[in-house]
């Protein structure tokens, strides 16, 4: 299904793959027919059990692995280690649910700025310490860090469309999917 670019070996060299044959028109996700394809770069970075795509689950494991080492491996955590590329088929619910995320990062990510400007002007207004008080708390703890995260997780998530399971093979990465893209893949012919 992937076509090696260049070989991986276990110094941690850079490798890239593409998908060698077209996908069937239907999600990956969802096993709906596909209403439109867009081209997907999806980076792996080492994980406990092999190069793992970016994802909620491995940015979590990963901040864990860096405080219990004391930030030792932090270069091998975060420097990608593989990407695959393809042109893949989704469908209206997995376009909504992205243009929905990126909303959400969008609103989370203005929402410190917006903040400081409220400041900004009121204590030229003579803003009163109480609304001084509310405004330098949305800052503060609401948008850093939370908000931050929550619109970095969130903009991580809509560019999401493919889920992989950790490469154990250096040609081979398997995604999770709808049993209805499995069918479809499945009747594709094969040039082989």
């Amino acid at each position: 299904m992937v076509d090696p670019g260049e070989s991986i070996d276990p110094d941690g060299d850079y490798m890239k793959l593409e998908v060698d044959c077209p996908l069937p028109d239907r999600c990956a996700r969802h096993g709906r027919s596909a209403d439109e394809r867009r081209p997907l770069e999806i980076r792996f970075r080492p994980g406990l059990f092999g190069p793992e795509q970016a994802s909620l689950r491995f940015v979590v494991l990963s901040l864990l692995w860096i405080l219990v080492t004391a930030g030792y491996v932090r270069r091998k955590v975060t420097n990608p280690v593989a990407e695959l590329h393809g042109e893949w088929p989704l469908c209206r619910r997995c376009l909504m649910s992205a243009r929905v995320f990126r909303w959400i990062a969008a609103v989370f990510g203005l929402i410190g700025p917006v903040a400081l400007y409220v400041i900004l002007v009121g204590s030229r207004l003579g803003m009163g310490p109480e609304l001084y008080e509310q405004a330098r708390l949305v800052i503060a703890p609401g948008w850093f860090p939370s908000g931050l995260l929550i619109a970095g997780f969130a903009y991580l998530r809509s560019k999401a469309f493919v889920r992989c399971l950790p490469i154990k093979d250096d040609t081979l990465i398997m995604i999770r999917a709808h049993p209805a893209f499995e069918a479809a893949l499945a009747d594709l012919p094969s040039d082989a």
